[in-house]
């Protein structure tokens, strides 16, 4: 999120041509993309530990080779949409829980936000606001 922002206020300050923007668009896409392997690749190896499995356990009961299991907890592939979903149901939890950051406690939470509000420019913590405001109105 921070860097989203961070590429949005280097626009709005030097009025960067649509190249730069696009550019800046690929840099935060690959971003996100790297934050949710990570998370993906993390909670993969935690459950399949919790269960006390090898990687070529999980690959078996998957149907895949233990050199694909090692490579997606390494975060060097990313699963096939088809062996997502046989992961998730091998380790007993949905595909989506898999995306979940669950290492993240709420107090650190709420300290890297505070902290990232601090870094805003009004404008942005207007549309921050808003957004806040249109989550919590129901």
């Amino acid at each position: 999120v921070s860097f989203l922002i961070n590429c949005q206020r280097q626009d709005y300050s030097r009025g960067l041509s649509e190249t730069k923007e696009i550019l800046c668009i690929k840099e935060i896409s690959l971003a996100i993309k790297k934050y949710v392997r990570n998370i993906y690749r993390k909670n993969i190896k935690k459950i399949r530990k919790s269960k006390k499995w090898t990687q070529a356990q999980l690959a078996e009961k998957i149907g895949i080779e233990p050199v694909s299991v090692a490579r997606i907890e390494t975060g060097l592939n990313f699963p096939k949409e088809e062996n997502l979903s046989a992961i998730a149901n091998v380790l007993g939890v949905e595909v989506s829980d898999l995306f979940v950051d669950r290492e993240t406690d709420k107090k650190s939470t709420l300290k890297y936000i505070q902290n990232t509000l601090n870094t805003l420019n009004n404008r942005d913590l207007e549309i921050i606001s808003n957004i806040v405001k249109t989550m919590t109105c129901c």
